[in-house]
């Protein structure tokens, strides 16, 4: 497949909520955060931009340590 904002590179990413697919520098956040997406919990691209903010990495701690307490 290939990005829809950069024709001839090689897309990895795919937006189920626009059904369009991205390379990697495109996909680094979602399009639209604000919007509702009921795909989000499963979207690849949603889940990058946060692991990359540090927020998923956050809330799996909170999670964690609240089962120890």
């Amino acid at each position: 497949m290939e990005c829809v904002k950069h024709p001839g590179r090689e897309a990895k990413l795919y937006c189920q909520k626009t059904n369009r697919w991205f390379c990697e520098e495109c996909g680094s956040g979602c399009a639209s955060p604000k919007a509702h997406c009921k795909f989000r919990t499963a979207c690849i691209i949603w889940a990058l931009e946060h692991d990359r903010s540090g927020s998923l990495k956050e809330e799996a701690g909170d999670e964690r340590r609240g089962d120890r307490e």
